[in-house]
């Protein structure tokens, strides 16, 4: 373990206990196993409890950054209410670390003043009053959370009184044909046009230097905090098919612009508060003209989720998006992705190499159509996945109003009783 950010090495050092245990939830962070701050926090002494509850969130907050997870200030504000200034004070710190990235994510020194851009002098939540852009059309309100290539705030348009979310381009972090993708994230999005399930995009703009993208602000959060708030425990299963289903209407619609979206996942998948769900983050979208995909498109998809042909460099097509579509799924109702490993080659390797764990052997209760769907979405072969986004969506929402069949049990983790391939309803 290292000292704290910000912290002389002997000052407030952390005790032995509590590096272990933050050791032991970096490996499980690692693992896959989502650990929750919550629960380690369990495992200190009273003494230590301020000193470890501050070394699990750097922690957390450093391998959510190194891994392209979003990182909002907002959610770990409310998750931890009572120690909201505490939490407050250690973002400042920490995220004035974040001033400067490799290629990989992973954070190197500051760079000298000089040689920062416009726009970017400080980005402490003390700033946020004074960082706008378009001429002070959107007023920065807050950061909502970061990656490696992107900054995303909260803002005020104020010429049409609405709260937007920018995401700012970290031109010190990114390649120049990173630029390229932000007009083309636009491009698509703008493309869709209005679609109750795709972030609308309202804006694409460059100023003193920053590459920036306007979207709607989404309220409810992110199906991926969702999910760490309920881990290990998996979704309800309604509610699981629900988030998959309208995912798959937002599927249709880009499909049928003819737009490929590339990196679905729980990140790029918002919830609003009447639970409508928001498929955004168009970032590797992929014209259906042009399905071949470059090696630098390969190091920024997210291997956890991505589809054997496309790890491989191999054409992708719409059954691409439903693989990704179903490890989300899966993930939704079992409580863990498919697959796991050490590193992101050994994940990627079983995408292409493993046959999937039926999801039931991790939840009992999902019923025999849903495991059939969820593994028919994960074929190894896309002409084995369901034909299109809205069959898919048809069949999940006629389980959501029908009664699920009884479950057989005589099978092995890797059956599900059935042999259908094209999304048989119950």
């Amino acid at each position: 373990m290292t000292p704290l950010h910000g912290e002389q090495p002997g000052s407030s050092a952390p005790s032995a206990g509590v590096d272990a245990i933050c050791d032991a939830f970096e490996a499980a962070w690692l693992a896959g196993h989502g650990p929750r701050i919550e629960d380690f926090l369990a495992r200190g002494d009273s003494v230590h409890q301020d000193g470890l509850f501050r070394e699990l969130l750097l922690s957390e907050w450093d391998l959510r950054r190194r891994h392209a997870q979003p990182v909002e200030l907002q959610t770990y504000l409310e998750r931890f209410a009572e120690s909201s200034q505490l939490v407050a004070e250690l973002w400042n710190t920490w995220h004035a670390r974040q001033t400067e990235c490799s290629d990989d994510g992973i954070t190197a020194p500051p760079a000298p003043p000089e040689e920062k851009r416009a726009g970017e002098e400080s980005l402490s939540l003390d700033s946020f009053e004074s960082l706008s852009f378009a001429n002070g059309r959107y007023q920065v309100q807050s950061l909502l959370g970061e990656g490696g290539q992107k900054r995303v705030f909260l803002a005020r348009d104020s010429q049409l009184d609405r709260d937007v979310v920018i995401g700012l381009l970290n031109g010190r972090c990114v390649e120049a044909d990173t630029f390229k993708r932000l007009r083309l994230e636009a491009k698509a999005m703008a493309r869709l046009g209005e679609h109750p399930n795709v972030v609308t995009v309202f804006d694409i703009g460059e100023e003193d230097g920053n590459r920036y993208i306007v979207t709607q602000y989404v309220r409810g959060g992110s199906v991926a905090d969702l999910l760490s708030a309920r881990r290990p425990e998996p979704l309800e299963l309604p509610k699981a098919m629900r988030i998959a289903a309208q995912t798959c209407r937002a599927l249709a619609h880009a499909h049928a612009h003819a737009i490929l979206h590339r990196d679905v996942k729980p990140a790029n998948v918002w919830l609003m508060p009447d639970g409508t769900v928001k498929l955004g983050d168009f970032g590797l979208a992929l014209s259906l003209d042009h399905t071949q995909l470059t090696q630098e498109d390969l190091r920024v998809g997210t291997a956890a989720y991505v589809a054997p042909e496309q790890a491989l460099g191999s054409e992708v097509s719409p059954q691409s998006d439903l693989y990704a579509l179903g490890v989300m799924l899966y993930e939704m109702a079992a409580g863990r992705r498919p697959f796991y490993g050490d590193t992101a080659l050994a994940v990627v390797s079983q995408h292409i190499n493993s046959r999937p764990v039926a999801p039931s052997w991790h939840n009992p209760a999902i019923h025999e159509a849903l495991d059939r769907l969820i593994l028919e979405l994960l074929a190894k072969s896309p002409a084995d996945r369901p034909t299109s986004a809205a069959v898919v969506a048809d069949a999940l929402e006629a389980m959501l109003t029908s009664a699920p069949a009884p479950r057989r049990l005589d099978r092995s983790p890797g059956t599900t009783g059935g042999s259908g391939r094209r999304c048989s309803s119950p």
